[in-house]
């Protein structure tokens, strides 16, 4: 499906005063393809580059009839770092002619630590970036060899302190679990390692084998096996001990931070706050529709160039069913959801109609109940999608 832009201003004046105040930027470029991502990619050539560029341009002159004025801007990708600094420096314009950069508080950039130097970091910081999310994954290299990273452990470190001294006070590290041949206490030393460097987040991901990558096709064919549910759930729970014995308080069921570090874009997310995406294969909600671009730089390429979006999909949810996802997305913050403020908003008693699911994940300790607000425990965490399901 593609629309034009008086469709998309439409959906904005529907939208009335909430307009976003997120801005996502899918910057869909790598240097290489790790073995167990699935998300959108291309791998970066100046060609490529340019022409996405152009494609990004027209696409923000037909989303943004009206003068956004965003909180917050993330760029993910893909790999952002991957861009050169004056393509880095292009997108910024781009991006900076199309809407109103004045009102931004927080400007986060995705990284892999092979990827940044000196120049360009200070580039970014002096850009406005606030904020570095650095994909880490581990510290040890057979894991990282395990996974198709392209880096090492010392590149993180040399990565990581590069960031610091180009200014930026809020780096970030992600970390994966469950990786082919990792253990529990192998798991503890990335921790113990990522801790050593003072960040000010971290974001803990479980590796999921997803379908067509070359790490379900080693699954399948018996080569690696993925780690035992009793690794798993060890993992989680020494990273959740050891990350908020450190000072990095858990805000969401992957994410921990220090206080007033938290990813503010993200939290709009679970929050169910509009936002606008652009880019190949990015998300928006805007107006209480959900809807997606083509994940393919070709067709969006395509589309913009005869004037229509690439949305290839497109979701409404009212009614019951929004006040549902509402309480999905909430659940996986520590903060939860206050019911009762939920069924003044949208009149979905959650506690009249799941309340024995409620008191049976209280009582085994997976739920805690204070007041009205509903919050899973951190056991609970471990395993939301069993309990989320059961609320869709």
């Amino acid at each position: 499906m593609a629309e034009n832009g008086a469709r998309r201003l439409e959906v904005y004046r529907a939208a009335g005063s909430v307009l976003p105040r997120g801005l996502y930027v899918h910057v869909c470029f790598c240097s290489s393809f790790c073995r167990y991502c699935d998300f959108y990619s291309e791998i970066r050539t100046p060609d490529a580059v340019a022409a996405y560029l152009c494609a990004l341009e027209r696409e923000l002159a037909l989303v943004c009839p009206v003068v956004l004025r965003p909180a917050t801007v993330y760029f993910g990708g893909g790999t952002p770092s991957v861009l050169l600094p004056g393509e880095i420096e292009a997108l910024l314009r781009i991006i900076g002619r199309a809407v109103n950069l004045g009102g931004v508080e927080e400007m986060t950039f995705e990284a892999n630590p092979e990827s940044l130097d000196a120049g360009k970091l200070r580039m970014l910081a002096s850009s406005g970036a606030t904020r570095l999310s650095i994909g880490a994954q581990s510290f040890d290299p057979g894991t990282l060899c395990a996974l198709g990273r392209r880096h090492g452990p010392d590149e993180i470190r040399r990565a990581f302190d590069a960031a610091r001294t180009a200014g930026f006070r809020n780096v970030g590290l992600d970390l994966m679990y469950g990786a082919p041949g990792q253990t529990p206490a192998g798991f503890r030393r990335d921790i113990e390692a990522a801790l050593s460097l003072d960040p000010a987040h971290v974001s803990v991901y479980a590796l999921t084998v997803e379908d067509g990558t070359p790490l379900a096709e080693a699954v399948a064919a018996g080569k690696v096996s993925p780690a035992p549910d009793e690794h798993m759930r060890a993992m989680y729970l020494d990273a959740c001990d050891m990350l908020e014995s450190a000072g990095l308080l858990q805000y969401e069921i992957s994410n921990f931070a220090r206080p007033g570090c938290e990813c503010r874009h993200n939290l709009a997310y679970w929050r169910r706050a509009p936002y606008l995406g652009v880019g190949p294969s990015a998300a928006s909600f805007v107006g209480g529709e959900r809807y997606r671009n083509a994940a393919d730089l070709g067709k969006y390429r395509r589309a913009l160039a005869a004037g229509k979006l690439p949305i290839v999909e497109r979701e409404r949810l009212e009614g019951e069913r929004a006040a549902r996802e509402e309480v999905i997305l909430r659940l996986r913050t520590r903060e939860g959801l206050d019911l009762d403020d939920l069924r003044r908003r949208t009149g979905l008693d959650l506690a009249e109609v799941q309340g024995d699911a409620i008191r049976t994940w209280i009582g085994m300790g997976l739920a805690r109940m204070e007041g009205s607000r509903l919050s899973l425990t951190r056991h609970g965490f471990c395993v939301s999608n069993s309990i989320l399901s059961e609320l869709v």
